[in-house]
């Protein structure tokens, strides 16, 4: 364990990185609270699999929670799964999740670092670090393998997270490479030699195999569950597939466009979970009568937090442009380069949706217009000279560029 650096020993920073979007912290947060006011470094890390080229708001909820840990002088880790990426986590999943390449993984954790970085500091003092948990699993021997890993639980120990209970409650398989990817997840922490795991309240399984790995070696050690990015109106978590989905490489435009098309009841969360929003500042956003005030709040937060300021002043006049005062002419919109394409590839290159079937089924109901027409036959080659505005879904809005 670390020790030749100090911690911050500030009761008010410990006690909002206690209770700032934590659902859980076990063994308790008693113990875990005087262990921060000790004064000793701990070791804090946040996983992620590259399983997209995007990180979004619900990975920012533990990157926050990270920042926080790192501001009070710990050491922080990003640990990217380019390894697990290849297994692929079973989590809140009832059929098993497709694994990636070796060679998608790379192209996909090419820019995390880069995104990351809108969160936490990577120079000074208290840089933090990057790790890949390649370094360790490329190496194992299959013998350490079965001997360290393998041999360390049960069966039945495995069996007792719920989405494995209730997938054999349904008569629905497990594949083995999904029953070992809690015992690869916990095994990481132990490479790394940290005193903390920073996850989701999903992950909370795979955090205790983790934290029981680590107490094979040494004592004092933590995992913090992180609550969920969830529409407190209906508990469902905004899937990737969701136009609201805002990710942390959008442009200014994009993501404020993205907040404000959020459910009203994920307001207080992203502004809680995936922002530095002052606590005082998160509760007036309640006191806003219209739902609408509080996401132009919140989206202005959103975009100053992950860009700037003055960005966010800009995104905020070009969307009332667009959405209030109807200006879509004088509005500064991405452009999108069209050629003589058909309407099915000018969609499909705008991003906004992820697929052909998607995308002619936006076509076919209307959602995409060109200069206020809706255009209906995804095969037709619209004809742009330049300049013309292009309407995808609601919200999305494109001014066409010919070369």
């Amino acid at each position: 364990m670390e020790k030749e650096m100090g911690a911050k020993k500030d009761k008010r920073l410990v006690r909002e990185a206690l209770t700032r979007s934590l659902s859980m912290v076990y063994p308790s947060v008693e113990a875990f609270e005087k262990e921060l006011l000790s004064g000793r470094r701990l070791s804090f890390y946040f996983g992620i699999d590259p399983t997209s080229s995007h990180l979004h708001l619900g990975h920012a909820a533990g990157l926050w929670t990270l920042r926080r840990f790192q501001d009070l002088g710990h050491k922080a880790i990003l640990l990217i799964g380019d390894f697990t990426a290849r297994v692929g986590d079973p989590t809140d999943k009832m059929a098993p999740r497709q694994p990636l390449t070796p060679k998608q993984i790379k192209e996909n954790w090419k820019t995390f670092k880069k995104q990351v970085s809108r969160i936490l500091n990577f120079s000074g003092e208290n840089a933090a670090q990057v790790r890949y948990n390649s370094e360790w699993f490329g190496k194992m021997k299959f013998e350490d393998f079965f001997k360290s890993l393998l041999g360390a639980f049960s069966v039945q120990n495995l069996l007792e997270r719920a989405d494995f209970k209730k997938r054999l409650e349904e008569h629905k398989s497990i594949e083995l490479r999904e029953f070992i990817y809690p015992l690869l997840q916990g095994w990481d922490g132990r490479e790394l030699g940290v005193n903390v795991e920073i996850g989701g309240r999903d992950q909370i399984f795979n955090m205790n195999v983790g934290r029981a790995f680590r107490d094979q070696v040494w004592k004092d050690n933590f995992f913090v569950a992180v609550k969920l990015l969830v529409d407190s109106n209906t508990g469902k978590k905004l899937s990737k597939t969701e136009a609201s989905l805002v990710n942390l490489d959008d442009s200014p435009g994009e993501m404020f466009g993205r907040v404000m098309a959020m459910p009203d009841g994920m307001i207080s969360g992203v502004a809680e979970l995936s922002t530095s929003m002052p606590l005082d500042e998160i509760r007036k956003l309640k006191e806003f009568d219209n739902p609408r005030d509080a996401k132009l709040a919140l989206a202005f937060e959103v975009v100053k937090t992950y860009c700037s300021e003055k960005n966010a002043e800009k995104a905020r006049k070009d969307w009332k442009k667009i959405f209030s005062e109807r200006d879509v002419n004088n509005a500064d919109i991405p452009y999108l380069e069209v050629g003589k394409l058909p309407l099915l590839d000018v969609v499909l290159k705008t991003g906004v949706v992820k697929s052909k079937s998607e995308a002619r089924r936006l076509i076919a109901q209307g959602g995409v217009h060109v200069e206020g027409a809706a255009l209906k036959d995804p095969h037709m080659a619209p004809s742009f000279s330049g300049g013309e505005t292009i309407r995808v879904g609601k919200r999305h809005f494109f001014r066409a560029k010919v070369k």
